[in-house]
C-alpha cells in the first residue's frame, strides 16, 4: 500500500470517526432537552397533586387556576370561601411556585 493511501484511508477514517461524535453529541444534546422538559412537567404535576391535598388525609382542596384578561397575570386559588387564598404571578410556574410556598405545601 503507497503512504499516500494509507493517509487518504486514515483521513476518510478520522472524518468519519469525527462525524460520528458530533451526531452522538448532537443527539445527547436533544435528549437533555427532553429530559429537562419531562422533569419540569413531572415536577408541575407533583405540585399540583399536593396543592390539590389528598382526600385520605382531609387535606383535599379546591384549585383554580386562570390567566387575567387585563394584566395577563397568573393567578391561582386554593380553598374556597373565607379560606381561600389567591397566587398572581406573571408566568404559570411562578404562581404555581407562590401558591406551594405561601400555602405551605412546600
Amino acid at each position: 500500500m503507497k503512504l499516500s493511501q494509507q493517509i487518504d484511508e486514515t483521513g476518510l477514517f478520522s472524518y468519519a470517526l469525527w462525524e460520528g461524535v458530533s451526531n452522538l453529541e448532537s443527539e445527547i444534546t436533544r435528549l437533555t432537552k427532553q429530559l429537562e422538559k419531562a422533569e419540569r412537567d413531572a415536577a408541575i404535576s407533583r405540585d399540583l397533586r399536593e396543592l390539590c391535598g389528598y382526600v385520605e388525609d382531609g387535606s383535599s382542596e379546591v384549585v383554580l387556576f386562570f390567566q387575567d384578561d387585563a394584566t395577563r397575570d397568573w393567578c391561582i386559588k386554593v380553598g374556597s370561601g373565607k379560606n381561600q387564598k389567591c397566587y398572581y404571578a406573571p408566568s404559570f410556574r411562578a404562581a404555581l411556585d407562590k401558591a406551594m410556598m405561601k400555602g405551605g405545601a412546600a
